[in-house]
């Protein structure tokens, strides 16, 4: 039987299953980058059948696929995976700028997935320093996925790193890492040499659909830092049947409220607020006012002050990256505030500004954020208007600012 076969096969296949999940999964970054290591192997392989020579064995085990394989696999049965084979920036104790390549990143960022298909037992002799030239240590590994997880984190939490063993783990191995707070998931072996060649059981890909990370212990995550925009959707007209009118010669503000009526972004904002405590900086709090006397309606003000008294004001404390970061003159100082506040005391912001996180995005600066659409006050423009733009439809339904601040902390 031609032995090059099967593997091409294989690829084939993994390339069908890798167009299938970005397909059903377009959130997840690097799938292209993954099919690329996939055809290359598939290429490899094709340049090996039409040679018309029986390839060597070290020829047929040099290919990648069992791994690309096990990482896919993975992929397909973790939660909320954002990323497949990506790269992360660190310096090492030398102070030297390296980069680490993560096979998965899973649960919105929480969790860093190490992936390995090699058998648990040589994985346990390598790691007793019995391997060969080059081979790497899996704790080793796990270790360098830990130490620069710790400077990457995700809403201030360092994301967990979790090793996937699909051929096994011994016991040793095992403890080892769970030591050092690394989660692994795999059959667990004896660290016996005589049971190396025992048959370990298929790797059970469900048990990573129900990966969970607790973080609602972790008081960060119970607060949350206004911006000026955030406050103006939670009390605007738009958000509270503004929508359905038709705006005259108001184009941004007929857009938003076509956008309102398609997802409505009280429902949005309550889901990541309710349960959390809120907090706004003393420059987003005046802005706000400011906005609200300026151009909003007596409605709108009504709910303004509704918000505010469930709001904590902060003095502003920018943090040292803000202030040491180097902005163009597009950016207002009142963003770098009220983000570099939130910065300071370890909050996720809540905002509208996609540009201003988009440029500190840029330069390596990454604020712990959460993005919504932006609204606009629309009450005083509504005098203007005879009539809706469309019939109400699922009013019942919608969401308004008292039924989030019903489910919000009180402030303190």
């Amino acid at each position: 039987m031609n032995a090059i076969q099967p593997l091409i096969d294989k690829a084939s296949d993994l390339i069908k299953r890798a167009d299938y999940l970005e397909l059903k999964k377009p959130s997840i970054k690097s799938i292209p980058k993954f099919i690329r290591k996939v055809k290359a192997e598939l290429n490899f392989l094709l340049a090996l059948e039409n040679r018309n020579v029986p390839p060597k064995d070290n020829q047929l085990q040099s290919t990648n696929l069992t791994h690309l394989e096990t990482v896919l696999s993975a992929a397909e049965s973790l939660p909320d995976v954002t990323d497949i084979f990506c790269h992360k920036h660190y310096t090492d104790d030398y102070e030297f700028k390296k980069t680490l390549g993560v096979d998965i990143i899973s649960n919105n960022g929480a969790v860093w997935v190490k992936v390995t298909a090699r058998k648990g037992h040589a994985l346990h002799r390598i790691w007793e320093g019995e391997g060969d030239y080059g081979d790497k240590d899996i704790v080793e590994q796990a270790l360098e996925y830990k130490k620069v997880a710790s400077e990457h984190p995700i809403k201030f939490i360092v994301p967990q790193v979790h090793v996937i063993f699909f051929n096994g783990v011994t016991s040793a191995i095992q403890g080892e890492l769970h030591s050092v707070g690394i989660a692994t998931h795999g059959h667990v072996l004896d660290d016996a040499d005589d049971h190396r060649n025992d048959t370990v059981p298929s790797f059970d890909w469900s048990v990573l659909k129900e990966l969970k990370v607790v973080t609602e212990n972790d008081p960060r995550q119970n607060k949350v830092n206004l911006d000026v925009t955030t406050m103006i959707a939670l009390t605007s007209n738009l958000t509270h049947d503004g929508c359905w009118y038709s705006y005259p010669e108001c184009n941004p503000i007929n857009k938003q409220a076509l956008e309102e009526r398609q997802r409505p972004q009280l429902t949005c904002l309550y889901n990541f607020m309710k349960g959390k405590r809120l907090f706004a900086c003393k420059t987003a709090v005046e802005g706000f006012k400011d906005n609200v006397n300026t151009v909003g309606g007596p409605t709108e003000q009504a709910r303004a002050e509704r918000l505010l008294s469930k709001v904590t004001v902060m003095d502003d404390c920018i943090s040292t990256r803000t202030q040491e970061h180097i902005w163009s003159n597009k950016i207002k100082e009142r963003s770098k505030i009220i983000f570099g506040t939130g910065d300071f005391y370890e909050m996720v912001t809540l905002s509208a500004n996609a540009s201003f996180v988009r440029s500190a995005n840029k330069h390596n600066v990454l604020y712990a954020v959460e993005i919504h659409q932006s609204r606009a006050f629309t009450e005083q423009k509504e005098k203007e208007i005879n009539s809706m733009a469309v019939d109400k439809k699922d009013l019942f339904s919608r969401i308004t600012l008292e039924h989030i601040l019903k489910d919000v902390l009180n402030p303190r």
